[in-house]
């Protein structure tokens, strides 16, 4: 009889020579909000600042609060610890509600590679539970800088050419309708 596994332990990635492979606790730093979260009932529909939370749209809602904006310097790494969800964030914003964990990867990852580093990786889905514990047992490749830029270069490409094709078909789908 197969014995099936109930804790979840990622295995170590395989990665190319003269990169390497370090524990996610080493290569990130979890940055403080200080206790400013925007209530998801104290959303705007427009506003100011945006308020960036876990939901899967990238902007849950709005704020005029000033005060209410992340201090920290930019970018940051949303880390949705109820949906999984994993936003770059570059521009100010306040953060929305709770469940949120911003990161702010160490200096040897570049923040869009770090950032696509996360969304590949395949963190299990336990409904509406924690999900940073899952994370934090991850090892993560380390490519040399130069690659790093490299590879991010390249799925921007190939996300640019995937908005395109979708264009495309969108204005086929309205000429067939004519």
């Amino acid at each position: 009889m197969k014995e099936t596994k109930t804790a979840f332990e990622p295995e170590k990635p395989v990665v190319p020579n003269k990169w390497e492979v370090v524990p996610f606790q080493e290569a990130v730093s979890v940055l403080s909000d200080k206790g400013k979260r925007i209530k998801q009932r104290s959303y705007l529909q427009e506003g100011n600042i945006p308020v960036i939370d876990q939901g899967q749209d990238f902007v849950g809602g709005y704020t005029n609060d000033e005060n209410m904006l992340f201090d920290g310097e930019l970018p940051v790494i949303l880390f949705g610890d109820h949906t999984r969800a994993i936003k770059y964030v570059n521009k100010p914003f306040a953060v929305g509600a709770e469940g949120i964990k911003i990161l702010k990867p160490n200096n040897c990852y570049d923040y869009k590679f770090f950032y696509y580093l996360l969304n590949s990786l395949q963190i299990p889905s336990r409904g509406y539970s924690r999900h940073f514990q899952f994370l934090k047992k991850f090892y993560l490749p380390l490519a040399p800088t130069n690659e790093q830029i490299l590879i991010v270069s390249e799925i921007e490409k190939q996300f640019s050419r995937l908005d395109e094709a979708v264009a495309a078909l969108k204005r086929i789908k309205t000429n067939l309708k004519r």
